[in-house]
């Protein structure tokens, strides 16, 4: 899948052709699209499905671009596929564990949690610093200090705002 051709693609669909036509054609690509009724900002990829809010559809068309370009990129660089992996690399893990001890098997349970979410913010890096090299690192930068949430903690999925700026400076 090559998000070079899927961004003027994405764009001609949820602008042009609406909501109905863009399942059917992603749907024939291998790509899923939903849109969720939310007016709250915010798209995510789980594989090769794509959830976009409804308050992200009325974003300006720059905004849109540079919304979908981040989160296919997480599509190009395969992290949805590489999460499952880990998941299930962490649940055989602990299952073993627990044969022989709960308490280990909680404590690893636990140290997976925090190497989960570390990974998890690495690659929202990547997706970043892919789709800066799509649509330029001042639009991205300009919408994730706008739509960032502000209210990171050690669970958080994404990092702070800081550390994605910085990357992209």
């Amino acid at each position: 899948m090559n998000i070079f051709i899927l961004l003027p693609l994405l764009y001609v669909i949820f602008k042009k052709i609406g909501y109905r036509k863009a399942v059917k054609l992603f749907e024939v690509n291998g790509l899923k699209v939903y849109v969720i009724a939310s007016n709250e900002v915010n798209a995510f990829v789980d594989g090769k499905k794509l959830f976009i809010t409804r308050g992200a559809l009325n974003l300006s068309d720059d905004e849109i671009e540079v919304l979908l370009s981040h989160e296919l990129s997480h599509v190009v660089l395969h992290h949805s596929r590489f999460n499952i992996l880990l998941t299930f690399l962490i649940l055989f893990t602990v299952s073993v564990i627990a044969q022989f001890s709960l308490f280990l098997s909680f404590l690893v349970s636990l140290l997976s949690l925090f190497v989960q979410r570390h990974i998890r913010r690495r690659q929202e890096v990547e997706a970043d610093r892919l789709a800066s090299l799509v649509v330029g690192k001042e639009r991205l930068a300009s919408l994730i200090r706008k739509y960032d949430n502000p209210n990171s903690s050690l669970l958080s999925t994404h990092p702070p705002l800081s550390e994605r700026l910085r990357v992209l400076s």
